[in-house]
């Protein structure tokens, strides 16, 4: 089981950032899942978003690397690799190394999921979390689910961008579930015990 955390970034996630919500999801990632792997010592891979500009239709620069809207409340100690830094919604398209425009390389986020998930021939179960679920969750989901991986969503890991939990239950077991399964940290807590 390999568990994938995206966006979890002040300017998402924290007062403060320019598009903070409060999502449920973000204290249950913070009180809950990060203190139990950190316990546990399990890993997870992290994505991440760099939107300064320019890149394709935006018009507003946030998540810039080096503020502390850009940086991730995932503890250093339990990401697992190298972090993958996106430069749009679609985990395919990088900043290139002068940071300019975005561009799109396929190649090489097949190789780092390869190098951090693991070859998606094993059909493991990849646990995604992250805001939000019908976005960037998505959009992650969407290309791992066409390079063949196992894809799980962590309900109470991931959020609606509107928090209505009755678009949030629709969503995820109607429209999502053509993409993944729906899974409960219930379910993860006693899935790693049977492991020990």
């Amino acid at each position: 089981m390999k568990f994938v955390a995206i966006d979890l970034q002040n300017d998402f996630i924290s007062k403060g950032g320019i598009w903070y919500q409060n999502y449920p999801c973000v204290d249950f990632i913070k009180n809950d899942l990060i203190p139990y792997f950190s316990k546990t010592n399990h890993e997870l891979s992290q994505i991440i978003s760099d939107y300064e500009l320019p890149r394709m239709n935006g018009s507003c620069s946030y998540c810039i690397p080096n503020t502390w809207g850009y940086n991730s409340i995932v503890p250093k100690q339990i990401i697992k690799g190298e972090t993958w830094i996106k430069a749009t919604r679609s985990p395919n398209w990088v900043r290139n190394k002068n940071g300019l425009h975005p561009i799109i390389r396929p190649d090489l986020f097949t190789k780092w999921l390869v190098d951090n998930i693991g070859d998606p021939n094993s059909k493991e179960p990849v646990i995604l979390m992250g805001v939000s679920l019908d976005c960037c969750v998505l959009c992650v989901a969407q290309e791992m689910y066409f390079r063949g991986y196992n894809i799980n969503f962590l309900y109470e890991g991931v959020d609606f961008s509107f928090q209505k939990s009755i678009i949030k239950d629709n969503f995820i077991h109607e429209f999502v579930s053509v993409w993944g399964k729906v899974v409960y940290w219930q379910e993860i807590k006693e899935f790693i015990l049977q492991k020990k």
